[in-house]
């Protein structure tokens, strides 16, 4: 016999809202009682049932989860009852909240509950043991449920951890999340563990996200080797080791270790302010490491489509230390907000490929932009003499917006001579003092043969 055809739930008010549940399974070991008063007909009656039913399997029906291959031990009275729950491959589906069924390959717990004159209901979960691919977790709480049709006030704390970020993307609470920021998760988290996290919910079901502190939602769990791609076409965050934290409404992600290209990260940080009402994600990052990875930076990040093949005809070496501030969009018509800064100290050399200019001792420091660089503090040496350059982007036009590079210096006749060989020397002797101003649009990045501009 089967649930569904031996109990008559349509008869029971209390269990209306499970009617289109339509709950099944396999019904053994029922007893029952029913007591009818003995003080008379004022006299209340009493019951009492005992079941065991297995393989309880129901459809997903409003806030009522779906259910398959679940086995419970149900024992109850007028007063209230206790549900022991155990199963192996238990499919619970959540359609209102995840994309897709939970897989749990162990999912055990108690559940109590009672009924108080004043119509209350106490429902009690001393500890709830669900083991999912993505996620290990444990789980108490107590849920009060006021007469009426009040808002539930839930009281929940629980542990998880042996957990693998690639086989959690059905954990993502899709139904209360901006699309968008569902579409950055999917996108951004390629990999990482959690070896272990906490939760904390306490407050009224209706007041959550709980933006007035009238309850509170804590998730802070911790992350090993964690893979971010942030934003596409940028140099993608590996080997994180940090902190996720939910507060309410606000998430933060605090990387104490990371990499950036052969760089070392040295403290990153990341957060959304309201997780329902998405905007942005701000991210800052500090990183020191090889020159080389501020022109990768440059090349690769949205800089690249203006300053085209440019990074390439430099050769560096020597270190650096780069910042960058982020505000990537998460809502449609936003722009990306960029502020970002190489510096360098002295010693750094930087030489044009295929030219005998090669600057030594260089030290000073580059901002820029989603569309900008800008440069007035780089001091270096030229074939042994002083040398300042300027590095600036004008104009606002995307079609006229140009890069200009000055670089000033005095350079003795007779190195100009060595280095540069043309008969013009043998005209001129002592020390020349010269300017070169180079500009170049940005829209001609993809030619060829870049035109350039000379001054």
């Amino acid at each position: 016999p089967t649930l569904s055809r031996l109990i008559p739930i349509d008869a029971l008010s209390a269990f209306d809202r499970l009617l289109e549940a339509r709950p099944d399974g396999a019904l053994h070991d029922l007893a029952w009682r029913l007591t009818g008063g003995a003080g008379g007909a004022s006299a209340a009656p009493t019951w009492a049932v005992r079941a065991r039913i297995e393989q309880v399997t129901s459809a997903a029906a409003g806030a009522i989860p779906g259910v398959r291959g679940l086995d419970l031990d149900l024992a109850a009275d007028q007063g209230g009852g206790h549900l022991s729950l155990s199963g192996a491959g238990v499919t619970i589906g959540l359609p209102r909240l995840l994309r897709e069924p939970l897989h749990l390959g162990r999912l055990a717990g108690d559940l109590n509950w009672r009924l108080e004159p004043d119509g209350r209901v106490h429902i009690d979960v001393p500890e709830l043991v669900a083991n999912h691919a993505g996620v290990a977790t444990r789980t108490a709480l107590a849920l009060c449920l006021p007469p009426g049709g009040g808002s539930p006030f839930l009281d929940l704390r629980g542990h998880f951890g042996e957990g693998d970020v690639t086989k959690a993307r059905g954990l993502i609470p899709t139904g209360i999340l901006k699309p968008n920021l569902v579409d950055w998760l999917d996108r951004a988290v390629i990999a990482g563990r959690v070896p272990s996290g906490a939760v904390l919910f306490r407050g009224r079901l209706e007041d959550f996200p709980f933006r007035e502190h009238e309850g509170r939602l804590e998730v802070l769990f911790d992350v090993r080797d964690g893979t971010l791609d942030y934003l596409p076409q940028w140099p993608r965050l590996t080997g994180v080791d940090g902190q996720l934290l939910f507060l309410n409404e606000r998430m933060e992600i605090v990387a104490e270790r990371a990499g950036i290209l052969g760089s070392a990260v040295t403290g990153a940080t990341a957060h959304v302010d309201d997780l329902f009402n998405t905007k942005t994600l701000e991210l800052s990052a500090a990183a020191e490491g090889p020159l080389a990875d501020g022109l990768r930076v440059l090349r690769e990040g949205p800089l690249g489509k203006d300053l085209g093949r440019i990074p390439d005809a430099f050769d560096v070496a020597g270190g650096m230390r780069l910042s960058l501030d982020l505000s990537v969009p998460l809502a449609p018509g936003l722009p990306l907000g960029l502020e970002g800064k190489v510096t360098w100290p002295a010693g750094a050399r930087i030489a044009l490929k295929g030219t005998p200019v090669e600057l030594r001792d260089t030290a000073g420091s580059l901002t820029f932009g989603p569309h900008s660089l800008a440069a007035e503090d780089i001091e270096a040496r030229l074939w042994g003499e002083p040398v300042r350059v300027e590095i600036a982007t004008v104009g606002t036009d995307p079609d006229e917006r140009r890069t200009r590079v000055l670089v000033r210096s005095a350079t003795p006749v007779q190195t100009l001579a060595s280095r540069l060989p043309s008969p013009l020397w043998s005209q001129l002797q002592g020390t020349a003092a010269w300017s070169l101003a180079v500009n170049r649009r940005n829209a001609d990045v993809g030619r060829d043969a870049l035109p350039m501009g000379f001054e």
